[in-house]
């Protein structure tokens, strides 16, 4: 039987690229139609009717999932009548769990799709679930998935090596890292790229071991690699958040005047970055002026670094300024731009301009998140506001944006200075309810309130 690369039947699902059986039934029933392109031509494309039967099929296979993530170790799933599942289907499960990562019911997922008589090992889909359990601080999983995928007798690919590289990398293993390295170099058609090269000098980059990093430079060069835009913008970070400004701006001058090295706008991002996050803006702005006379170009990134710097040094003049040249030449403000001007407002007692951005935010169709909650608590609770608390806490319910610790201890906080303990009270119950766990800051406000004493109950 033929194979090929199955797209997913679901409208709106990418083609991920699994190896499955093709599927005659589908083609069976595809049938053409007209269709409108958006330059109102005519084009022809292919809809797909679905029977009956399919999608009870469809159903089975949501239903067999769904009752294999509810399953425990205690009590294993049966997986003999569950053989000749829709491959579509458990495909689009198991790539919904790992956008999410939803390790667990990933893996019970990957486990069940293991089981199907259509099964064959593809280092694509293995690729996907090392890489989702190194984000999830799991790098002894996406080990004994890597071991599963040899017994499997499916040969890892350079991809595969890389993502469990970067998983032991990211959980700071970077003994266990470099050890995956020297395996490549052994493998035949597997030999590190430069991606392999920059996810660890990333990771001895975080841990400032510039000697490690010279090295695998050196490394990268012996083997004919020339560092791309990711592992100079890597390093240019490293050198500015440890403080080796001189470093970083040599490190810029040689990307920018050499042919050796390429850059990108995250280039300019990270200088600008590197100085705003030691509070020293007119070097920042210094960068920013001549970076655009070399031809780059801002982007909202680059307005948020600036408005985050100008709110720590309250300098509200050019905050409004930045907001002006957006609105000038069109650049729509994300939710993180919206959040740092509030959050400046805020800390600053500011509340009237702190309310008149929110409702900007929310006219021009920008959506809010629980920082932005958690800002419009904070200000209104140090200037006594404590019933536009309420207010506020009633909105986020009604968006359907369920509260944090973060939230309620900013709730209780501004309970707290305006002395209303009833109000406190309910909070404390409702995180109880929530099973919402306090942390020692929500103990440092009950304390206050006791004079010293925790007397009252906090939910741990």
């Amino acid at each position: 039987m033929e194979y090929k690369i199955a797209s997913y039947l679901v409208t709106g699902r990418d083609n991920k690229g699994f190896l499955l059986r093709s599927t005659r039934t589908a083609q069976k029933f595809a049938v053409p139609a007209i269709t409108r392109t958006p330059s109102h031509r005519a084009g022809r494309a292919f809809c797909c009717y679905v029977p009956a039967f399919m999608k009870r099929a469809g159903m089975k296979t949501m239903n067999v999932v769904q009752f294999v993530e509810e399953s425990t170790d205690n009590e294993p799933p049966d997986f003999r009548k569950a053989r000749r599942l829709v491959a579509s289907a458990l495909l689009g499960a198991l790539m919904d769990r790992i956008k999410m990562n939803k390790w667990e019911s990933a893996l019970k997922v990957f486990k069940l799709l293991r089981e199907q008589e259509w099964y064959e090992p593809d280092t694509g889909t293995y690729t996907l679930l090392i890489k989702m359990l190194g984000k999830c601080e799991k790098p002894d999983l996406a080990y004994s998935l890597y071991v599963l995928m040899q017994k499997e007798k499916c040969k890892p690919s350079v991809q595969v090596y890389t993502a469990l590289l970067t998983a032991f990398a990211r959980n700071n293993l970077l003994d266990r890292a470099s050890q995956i390295l020297e395996e490549m170099k052994r493998v035949d058609g597997c030999q590190p790229d430069v991606w392999t090269y920059s996810e660890l000098i990333k990771a001895y980059s975080g841990k400032c071991d510039f000697e490690k990093v010279a090295f695998l430079l050196s490394e990268m060069k012996c083997a004919g690699l020339i560092p791309n835009t990711v592992t100079c913008n890597i390093l240019l970070d490293a050198y500015g958040k440890v403080g080796m400004f001189d470093a970083m701006e040599g490190l810029f001058t040689q990307i920018f005047e050499g042919d050796e090295y390429s850059y990108n706008y995250w280039t300019q991002n990270v200088i600008l970055s590197s100085y705003a996050r030691v509070g020293n803006v007119e070097r920042m702005e210094y960068w920013f002026s001549k970076l655009h006379r070399l031809g780059f170009r801002p982007n909202v990134i680059t307005f948020n670094i600036l408005l985050t710097a100008y709110g720590r040094e309250r300098l509200f003049e050019k905050i409004e300024s930045v907001l002006d040249f957006m609105h000038a030449y069109h650049y729509r403000g994300t939710t993180a731009t919206y959040n740092t001007v509030i959050d400046a407002y805020g800390k600053a007692g500011n509340i009237k301009q702190a309310a008149h951005i929110y409702q900007e935010m929310r006219a021009l169709g920008v959506s809010e998140d629980k920082h932005t909650f958690c800002s419009l608590i904070n200000a209104y609770g140090k200037q006594g506001c404590w019933m536009k608390v309420e207010k506020v806490l009633r909105q986020m319910r009604n968006l359907n944006i369920e509260p944090d610790t973060a939230i309620y201890n900013a709730a209780l906080d501004a309970y707290w200075r305006s002395d209303r303990k009833v109000e406190m009270h309910g909070v404390l119950m409702e995180m109880e309810d929530r099973g919402i766990k306090g942390d020692e800051y929500t103990k440092s406000i009950l304390s206050k309130l006791f004079n010293g004493r925790l007397d009252g109950n906090i939910p741990n």
